[in-house]
Protein backbone atom coordinates (compact mmCIF):
# COMPACT_ATOMS: atom_id res chain seq x y z
CA UNK A 1 0.00 0.00 0.00
CA UNK A 2 1.03 3.63 -0.36
CA UNK A 3 1.10 4.09 3.41
CA UNK A 4 3.46 1.23 4.18
CA UNK A 5 5.91 1.56 1.31
CA UNK A 6 7.97 4.29 3.01
CA UNK A 7 9.48 1.63 5.24
CA UNK A 8 10.78 -0.45 2.33
CA UNK A 9 14.03 1.28 1.43
CA UNK A 10 17.75 0.72 1.26
CA UNK A 11 20.79 2.95 1.23
CA UNK A 12 23.27 2.71 -1.59
CA UNK A 13 25.34 4.86 -3.92
CA UNK A 14 24.89 7.92 -1.75
CA UNK A 15 21.13 7.88 -2.23
CA UNK A 16 17.98 6.55 -0.69
CA UNK A 17 16.03 4.09 -2.83
CA UNK A 18 12.51 2.88 -2.20
CA UNK A 19 11.71 -0.30 -4.09
CA UNK A 20 8.41 -1.62 -5.34
CA UNK A 21 7.65 -4.00 -8.17
CA UNK A 22 7.53 -1.46 -10.99
CA UNK A 23 5.98 -3.17 -13.96
CA UNK A 24 7.57 -3.17 -17.40
CA UNK A 25 4.66 -1.13 -18.68
CA UNK A 26 4.79 0.73 -21.96
CA UNK A 27 3.58 3.81 -20.11
CA UNK A 28 6.08 4.67 -17.39
CA UNK A 29 6.48 8.22 -16.13
CA UNK A 30 8.76 10.21 -13.86
CA UNK A 31 8.59 13.15 -11.49
CA UNK A 32 11.77 14.88 -10.33
CA UNK A 33 10.96 16.63 -7.08
CA UNK A 34 13.19 19.05 -5.21
CA UNK A 35 13.64 18.66 -1.45
CA UNK A 36 15.10 21.86 -0.02
CA UNK A 37 15.02 23.81 3.23
CA UNK A 38 13.24 20.98 4.98
CA UNK A 39 10.36 20.71 2.52
CA UNK A 40 9.35 19.14 -0.76
CA UNK A 41 9.07 22.01 -3.23
CA UNK A 42 6.10 22.64 -5.57
CA UNK A 43 4.43 19.45 -4.40
CA UNK A 44 0.94 20.61 -5.40
CA UNK A 45 2.16 21.18 -8.96
CA UNK A 46 3.77 17.75 -9.09
CA UNK A 47 0.59 16.17 -7.73
CA UNK A 48 -1.47 17.93 -10.39
CA UNK A 49 0.76 16.53 -13.14
CA UNK A 50 0.54 13.03 -11.67
CA UNK A 51 -3.25 13.40 -11.53
CA UNK A 52 -3.37 14.53 -15.17
CA UNK A 53 -1.14 11.64 -16.23
CA UNK A 54 -3.35 9.10 -14.48
CA UNK A 55 -6.49 10.64 -15.98
CA UNK A 56 -5.04 10.45 -19.49
CA UNK A 57 -3.37 7.03 -19.38
CA UNK A 58 -4.70 5.14 -16.38
CA UNK A 59 -8.40 5.93 -16.20
CA UNK A 60 -10.04 3.93 -13.45
CA UNK A 61 -6.91 3.89 -11.28
CA UNK A 62 -6.51 6.25 -8.34
CA UNK A 63 -3.43 8.48 -8.79
CA UNK A 64 -0.47 8.18 -6.45
CA UNK A 65 -0.69 10.42 -3.41
CA UNK A 66 2.73 12.08 -3.23
CA UNK A 67 2.33 13.19 0.37
CA UNK A 68 1.80 9.57 1.36
CA UNK A 69 4.59 7.93 -0.60
CA UNK A 70 7.47 10.41 -0.36
CA UNK A 71 9.97 9.59 2.41
CA UNK A 72 10.85 11.96 5.27
CA UNK A 73 14.22 13.59 4.64
CA UNK A 74 16.68 15.78 6.51
CA UNK A 75 16.97 19.44 5.55
CA UNK A 76 20.68 19.53 4.70
CA UNK A 77 21.70 19.48 1.09
CA UNK A 78 19.35 20.13 -1.81
CA UNK A 79 18.10 16.74 -2.92
CA UNK A 80 16.61 15.38 -6.12
CA UNK A 81 13.81 12.92 -5.44
CA UNK A 82 13.11 10.91 -8.58
CA UNK A 83 9.79 9.11 -8.71
CA UNK A 84 9.27 6.52 -11.46
CA UNK A 85 5.74 5.15 -11.75
CA UNK A 86 3.08 3.43 -13.78
CA UNK A 87 -0.57 2.69 -12.99
CA UNK A 88 0.15 0.36 -10.09
CA UNK A 89 3.75 0.60 -8.87
CA UNK A 90 6.56 3.07 -8.32
CA UNK A 91 10.19 3.53 -7.40
CA UNK A 92 11.78 6.45 -5.55
CA UNK A 93 15.44 7.42 -5.68
CA UNK A 94 16.91 10.24 -3.58
CA UNK A 95 20.27 11.83 -4.28
CA UNK A 96 22.08 15.01 -3.31
CA UNK A 97 21.85 17.57 -6.10
CA UNK A 98 24.45 19.92 -7.53
CA UNK A 99 23.55 21.93 -10.65
CA UNK A 100 25.66 21.32 -13.73
CA UNK A 101 27.60 24.21 -15.20
CA UNK A 102 25.98 25.30 -18.46
CA UNK A 103 27.93 27.86 -20.48
CA UNK A 104 27.15 27.01 -24.11
CA UNK A 105 23.90 25.98 -25.83
CA UNK A 106 23.36 24.54 -29.29
CA UNK A 107 20.16 24.69 -31.32
CA UNK A 108 18.88 21.38 -32.74
CA UNK A 109 15.81 20.93 -34.95
CA UNK A 110 13.10 18.28 -34.90
CA UNK A 111 9.60 18.97 -36.22
CA UNK A 112 7.92 15.76 -35.00
CA UNK A 113 9.08 15.58 -31.38
CA UNK A 114 6.35 15.15 -28.77
CA UNK A 115 6.93 15.08 -25.01
CA UNK A 116 3.62 16.36 -23.65
CA UNK A 117 3.82 14.01 -20.66
CA UNK A 118 6.86 13.31 -18.51
CA UNK A 119 7.72 9.89 -19.92
CA UNK A 120 10.62 7.88 -18.61
CA UNK A 121 11.42 7.07 -22.23
CA UNK A 122 13.46 10.05 -23.44
CA UNK A 123 15.08 8.25 -26.36
CA UNK A 124 14.33 10.92 -28.96
CA UNK A 125 15.68 13.67 -26.70
CA UNK A 126 18.73 11.48 -26.09
CA UNK A 127 19.25 11.13 -29.84
CA UNK A 128 19.03 14.88 -30.34
CA UNK A 129 21.42 15.56 -27.48
CA UNK A 130 23.90 13.13 -29.02
CA UNK A 131 24.12 15.52 -31.98
CA UNK A 132 25.38 18.31 -29.74
CA UNK A 133 29.12 18.77 -30.23
CA UNK A 134 30.97 20.67 -27.53
CA UNK A 135 27.98 22.58 -26.14
CA UNK A 136 26.76 21.86 -22.62
CA UNK A 137 23.06 21.61 -23.50
CA UNK A 138 20.68 22.11 -26.39
CA UNK A 139 17.67 24.17 -27.38
CA UNK A 140 15.14 22.11 -29.34
CA UNK A 141 13.41 23.96 -32.18
CA UNK A 142 10.16 22.51 -33.52
CA UNK A 143 8.62 23.99 -36.67
CA UNK A 144 10.72 27.12 -36.23
CA UNK A 145 9.61 27.67 -32.62
CA UNK A 146 11.73 27.35 -29.49
CA UNK A 147 10.66 24.63 -27.06
CA UNK A 148 12.90 23.32 -24.26
CA UNK A 149 16.44 22.26 -23.47
CA UNK A 150 17.45 18.67 -22.72
CA UNK A 151 16.16 18.69 -19.15
CA UNK A 152 14.66 22.14 -18.64
CA UNK A 153 12.20 24.75 -19.77
CA UNK A 154 13.56 28.05 -21.06
CA UNK A 155 13.14 31.60 -19.78
CA UNK A 156 14.45 34.53 -21.85
CA UNK A 157 15.44 37.87 -20.32
CA UNK A 158 15.00 41.03 -22.40
CA UNK A 159 16.48 43.40 -19.83
CA UNK A 160 13.17 44.03 -18.10
CA UNK A 161 11.12 40.83 -18.01
CA UNK A 162 11.33 37.05 -18.33
CA UNK A 163 9.52 35.25 -21.16
CA UNK A 164 9.08 31.54 -21.81
CA UNK A 165 8.24 29.92 -25.15
CA UNK A 166 4.53 29.13 -25.39
CA UNK A 167 5.57 26.15 -27.52
CA UNK A 168 7.39 24.23 -24.78
CA UNK A 169 7.50 20.45 -25.14
CA UNK A 170 6.59 19.81 -21.50
CA UNK A 171 4.95 22.42 -19.26
CA UNK A 172 7.20 22.10 -16.23
CA UNK A 173 6.17 22.66 -12.64
CA UNK A 174 8.68 25.48 -12.02
CA UNK A 175 7.64 27.16 -15.26
CA UNK A 176 3.97 27.04 -14.25
CA UNK A 177 4.69 28.25 -10.72
CA UNK A 178 6.64 31.24 -12.07
CA UNK A 179 3.81 32.03 -14.49
CA UNK A 180 1.27 31.84 -11.67
CA UNK A 181 3.46 34.13 -9.53
CA UNK A 182 3.70 36.69 -12.34
CA UNK A 183 7.47 36.32 -12.71
CA UNK A 184 7.29 34.69 -16.14
CA UNK A 185 5.15 35.35 -19.22
CA UNK A 186 4.39 32.98 -22.07
CA UNK A 187 5.27 34.34 -25.50
CA UNK A 188 5.69 33.10 -29.08
CA UNK A 189 9.47 32.82 -29.52
CA UNK A 190 10.82 31.70 -32.87
CA UNK A 191 14.38 30.94 -33.81
CA UNK A 192 14.65 34.41 -35.38
CA UNK A 193 13.54 36.07 -32.12
CA UNK A 194 16.48 34.88 -30.02
CA UNK A 195 18.48 38.05 -30.57
CA UNK A 196 15.75 40.21 -29.10
CA UNK A 197 16.83 38.86 -25.71
CA UNK A 198 19.95 39.24 -23.58
CA UNK A 199 20.13 35.84 -21.91
CA UNK A 200 18.31 32.57 -21.34
CA UNK A 201 17.78 30.75 -18.05
CA UNK A 202 17.23 27.01 -17.74
CA UNK A 203 14.44 26.26 -15.26
CA UNK A 204 13.01 23.05 -13.88
CA UNK A 205 11.91 21.59 -10.56
CA UNK A 206 15.52 21.61 -9.38
CA UNK A 207 16.63 24.94 -10.86
CA UNK A 208 15.47 28.41 -9.88
CA UNK A 209 14.99 31.24 -12.32
CA UNK A 210 18.39 32.79 -13.23
CA UNK A 211 20.30 30.12 -11.31
CA UNK A 212 21.69 28.97 -14.66
CA UNK A 213 21.79 31.90 -17.08
CA UNK A 214 23.49 31.84 -20.47
CA UNK A 215 24.16 34.92 -22.64
CA UNK A 216 22.42 34.85 -26.01
CA UNK A 217 25.84 35.13 -27.62
CA UNK A 218 26.59 31.68 -26.21
CA UNK A 219 23.83 30.01 -28.25
CA UNK A 220 24.92 28.25 -31.44
CA UNK A 221 22.08 28.67 -33.91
Amino acid sequence: TQNSVKDEFSHGGGGLVIFTKLMSSRHIFIESICFRKGNYQLLDYHQQRVNETFAHFFGGHAPLNLKEILPPLSSTPRRKVRLVYDHSDFEIDVKDYQPKKINLLQVVHHDMINYAFKYRDRSLLDQLFAKVDTADDMIVVKNGKLTDSYYANLAFWDGNNWYTPETCLLPGVKRQALIDEGQLTKAPIGISDIYEYQSVSLINAMLDLAEIEVPISNIRV
